[in-house]
């Protein structure tokens, strides 16, 4: 902490200050999940005292995506919900809507179908107005569906995902879109048509 706090020497210790550590938090999730969890617990200390809510949810959350890039999905579940209880306290839809996604992928790494399901449906019925999170929301749904077996409501989410994602550039669930459909005409023995959207998907995971 102190030495994040000398990064941050002219900075008010206001909302502004927790976006930023946030912000740096994000930065080293991938390379340092433990460098992650240290600053992002840094700014659910001071969160508090600034009073803000969706700062402190956003810290919480972070905090749990340290741990499901480590695998840990248990204690990843305890900070999501958590993070959810912040975002309920202010009634943010399109925050809680974020963080159920992320409740839902837990509880489908998990194995239990059910709640993952539920999760995820809420997410993307309270992100209804953000086309541009809920396309990866729709993917989520799709790929459990396709664990599921039932690759008509796996079909018909994906689909739903890929327009999105298309009309907002978003490259990263375009491809996952490609490997869903590839997946489910690969489950359909329709081997030329998913080797077609595997492609896709390689050239921009490529990108």
């Amino acid at each position: 902490p102190d030495s994040i706090a000398n990064l941050f020497t002219h900075v008010a210790r206001d909302s502004n200050y927790i976006i930023q550590l946030n912000k740096l938090a994000s930065d080293y999730l991938k390379t340092n999940p433990a460098l992650t969890r240290r600053i992002a617990t840094h700014a659910t200390e001071l969160a508090p005292e600034t009073k803000y809510a969706k700062g402190h949810a956003r810290s919480l959350t972070i905090i749990g995506n340290s741990y499901w890039y480590e695998g840990v999905f248990e204690i990843a579940q305890n900070y999501y919900l958590l993070a959810a209880r912040q975002y309920e306290s202010i009634n943010d839809k399109i925050g809680l809507g974020l963080v159920y996604n992320n409740i839902g992928e837990v509880y489908k790494k998990m194995g239990d179908n059910k709640k993952a399901l539920e999760f995820l449906t809420a997410s993307a019925d309270l992100k209804k107005n953000d086309l541009s999170t809920q396309a990866l929301t729709l993917y989520n749904i799709g790929e459990l569906y396709i664990l599921m077996n039932d690759l008509q409501s796996a079909t018909r989410y994906i689909e739903q995902s890929l327009s999105f994602a298309i009309q907002h550039n978003d490259r990263r669930t375009i491809g996952y879109a490609y490997t869903g459909l590839g997946l489910i005409l690969a489950k359909q023995k329709k081997h030329h048509e998913a080797l077609d959207y595997f492609i896709r998907a390689e050239k921009i995971w490529k990108e």
